[in-house]
C-alpha cells in the first residue's frame, strides 16, 4: 500500500470518529432523524471529498482553514447549483464545526472562521442574471465575440462555467433554457422518482440532467432531492386534498391500515434502493479519483526517472 493510500486511510479513520460525535450531538439538538441523514451526508460530502481532493489531505479537524474555495468547487463539481443546496450544506458545515468546539477539539477563535464564513453574502457567481442579460452574453459567444473566459472577464461574470451552462441550456432548450421557471410543470411521481435516482446515481450535475430532461429549472431537480433526502418518496408525492368523510365511514370506523402499511413499506424499499446507489455512485467517484492520483504520481515518478 503506497503512502498516500496509508494516510488517507488513518485520515478517513479520524473522520469516522468525528462524524460519530456529530451525528450524537444533531441526535442531541432533538433533529428528525431524516435530517440528521441529510447534515451529515452533506458533511460526510466535505470532509471525505472535498477535503481530499487534488491529492491533498486536509485532516477534518482543520477543514475550516480551506472554506474560501468552498461554494465554486461544490458548484461546478458537486452540484450544488441551487441557493438552497448551498445554504443547506453550509449550515451543516457550521453545525459540524460547532460540535468539534463544544468537544473543546478546536477553539472558539477556529470556529469563528466558520461561522463568519457561513453569514458572508451569497457567493456572487450565485447572483441571478436577468433572462437579457445572459441571452446577450450567449449570443455574443456563438457570434464568435469571445470564449468562456474573454467574456466572463468582459461581463464581470466571476466563473466562466456558469457561461458555458447558459450556453448548453441555450442550445438545448432556447430561451426557455435562460429563463427562470415561473411556472411548475405538473411532474408525475414516478418521474420524480427517476430524476432523483438518476442523479444520485450518476456523477451528472442538476444543470446536466435537466438540459438531458428538458426541464429548464435545474433548481426544481435539486428541490426534489433535498425533499427525497428529508423525507423520502412521500415528500414527491402529489398533495392530495382530503376527502370527506361520509356519514357510512365514520359509522363503519373504515380505516384500510394494511394498504397504507404496503405503501409505507414500497417507500421505504425505493427509498434504500436510490439511496444505496447513491452510495455506489459516490464510492465509485472515489476510486476514481484514487486512479487519477496514482497515475499522475506514476507519470510523476517516470518524469523524475528519465531526468536523472
Amino acid at each position: 500500500m503506497n503512502e498516500f493510500k496509508i494516510r488517507l486511510k488513518e485520515n478517513k479513520k479520524k473522520n469516522d470518529v468525528l462524524m460519530t460525535y456529530y451525528e450524537s450531538y444533531l441526535r442531541k439538538r432533538r433533529l428528525n432523524s431524516l435530517v440528521i441523514r441529510k447534515y451529515c451526508f452533506n458533511v460526510a460530502f466535505y470532509i471525505y471529498i472535498y477535503l481530499t481532493k487534488d491529492e491533498q489531505i486536509v485532516p477534518a479537524i482543520e477543514g475550516y482553514k480551506v472554506l474560501k474555495d468552498f461554494p465554486e468547487v461544490f458548484m461546478t463539481r458537486y452540484t450544488w447549483t441551487s441557493l438552497r443546496n448551498y445554504e443547506s450544506g453550509i449550515y451543516s458545515i457550521d453545525l459540524f464545526y460547532k460540535c468539534l468546539y463544544k468537544k473543546e477539539l478546536i477553539t472558539k477563535e477556529q470556529y469563528k472562521i466558520v461561522s463568519d464564513f457561513r453569514k458572508k453574502d451569497v457567493p456572487k457567481f450565485m447572483a441571478k442574471y436577468s433572462f437579457e442579460f445572459k441571452k446577450e452574453i450567449v449570443v455574443a459567444y456563438l457570434s464568435g465575440k469571445g470564449g468562456f473566459g474573454s467574456l466572463a472577464k468582459d461581463y464581470g461574470i466571476p466563473n466562466k462555467a456558469q457561461i458555458y451552462r447558459w450556453v448548453k441550456a441555450y442550445q438545448k432548450l432556447g430561451d426557455d433554457g435562460l429563463r427562470r421557471a415561473r411556472s411548475i410543470n405538473n411532474y408525475s411521481f414516478k418521474y420524480k422518482i427517476s430524476v432523483v435516482e438518476l442523479y444520485l446515481s450518476s456523477d451528472l450535475s442538476y444543470q446536466e440532467l435537466a438540459l438531458k430532461e428538458g426541464i429548464n429549472s435545474p433548481a426544481l431537480i435539486g428541490k426534489w432531492v433535498n425533499a427525497f433526502q428529508i423525507a423520502g418518496p412521500d415528500a414527491l408525492r402529489p398533495r392530495m386534498k382530503g376527502r370527506k368523510k361520509t356519514l357510512d365511514n365514520i359509522k363503519k370506523g373504515v380505516t384500510d391500515t394494511s394498504v397504507e402499511h404496503v405503501k409505507e413499506l414500497e417507500d421505504e424499499l425505493l427509498k434504500l434502493k436510490i439511496e444505496n446507489a447513491f452510495l455506489k455512485e459516490l464510492r465509485r467517484l472515489r476510486l476514481e479519483d484514487e486512479a487519477k492520483m496514482r497515475e499522475r504520481r506514476k507519470s510523476s515518478t517516470v518524469s523524475e526517472d528519465s531526468s536523472n
